[in-house]
């Protein structure tokens, strides 16, 4: 091409086109080299890697954020002095590239304004400016909540939710699953927030039974930010009525004691109160601080038939025992 040039001066003016375009050809297929998408997370330093592969002067170096109609230059550089910055996201940034063809800066405490389309030029000499547009993207660890249904269901009812587990302000949403052998569906519900976080919450519903009352379910959360799932473990709280059991224990002195174990949740209001059919309770029985009967004189006089009631707002048992 050169030597076209040179020897065939009426074409000057063609061929000289032809050299440039070619020109421009190999330094596009050389160009930039940036990392195109980040993801970061809050509060982290994040690098915008610009570099540039070429063998012309690079003038200067120009950092934007895409605006409409017009572009916001925020950072400029001229090899061999100090970087320019030019608002205050631009005295933010640190410019780290300091090298003839390395343009690349440094966020600090990357925040969710921060969240935009970066463009990197090189403005070279003699063929102009090559640019490259960055997207970086701001991933935000959501805050978990997990805990029992704070208007725990009633033994006999239908279908409820026994447990809530809550993502907060992740971005993007989380997910969460639930860890346990019992039977269980769920009650998903997504929230967007202004500032393009999301919050999840997941109800894990369950049939309430006395037999899942104090069993241990796992919320489980994940997210692009967390190197593990984030587990977190919900004792399960059902509310049902009482119920009452009666035993005679003979304690080591010869004694008994007459006791009447109740299970209720919540506990029962009364703690088991002790009555004999037709008779009142001998003097030589007394009520224990924990509320058993210890009966010291084993006589006739004892004999009958004893009951203790439980009660709570769910209902009501009796335990019925004879002497």
């Amino acid at each position: 091409l050169v030597v076209l040039f040179i020897q065939n001066e009426q074409l000057q003016g063609k061929v000289t086109h032809q050299y440039i375009i070619m020109l421009f050809y190999t330094l596009f297929t050389e160009g930039l080299v940036t990392n195109e998408h980040i993801c970061a997370n809050l509060w982290e330093d994040t690098t915008l890697t610009c570099t540039v592969n070429t063998k012309e002067i690079v003038a200067q170096v120009t950092w934007q954020r895409k605006r409409e109609p017009q572009n916001e230059n925020f950072l400029t550089y001229f090899p061999g002095k100090e970087a320019n910055h030019l608002n205050d996201f631009g005295r933010r940034v640190k410019f780290i590239g300091g090298g003839m063809t390395d343009g690349s800066i440094i966020i600090p405490y990357v925040t969710l304004a921060d969240e935009d389309v970066y463009i990197c030029i090189f403005t070279l000499f003699p063929s102009g400016p090559l640019e490259e547009e960055i997207v970086l993207e701001v991933s935000v660890p959501p805050i978990t909540y997990a805990d029992s249904n704070p208007n725990p269901p009633v033994v006999g009812s239908d279908k409820a939710t026994v447990a809530i587990c809550t993502a907060v302000n992740g971005k993007p949403g989380a997910m969460i699953s639930w860890q346990t052998s019992l039977n269980y569906t769920t009650d998903e519900k997504r929230t967007r927030h202004k500032n393009g976080t999301e919050t999840m919450e997941s109800q894990l519903q369950m049939i309430p039974r006395m037999e899942i009352h104090q069993q241990n379910v796992y919320c489980v959360v994940q997210h692009c930010t967390l190197k593990t799932p984030a587990i977190v473990p919900v004792m399960l709280n059902i509310y049902y009525p009482p119920s009452v059991t009666m035993y005679v224990v003979q304690k080591d002195n010869g004694n008994l004691e007459l006791i009447c174990a109740d299970n209720a949740n919540p506990p029962a209001t009364n703690k088991c109160a002790w009555f004999r059919d037709n008779a009142p309770i001998p003097a030589s029985i007394s009520v224990t601080e924990n509320g058993h009967l210890n009966i010291v004189d084993l006589n006739s006089n004892i004999n009958g038939l004893y009951w203790c009631d439980a009660m709570n707002p769910y209902g009501k048992s009796s335990g019925v025992l004879y002497l």
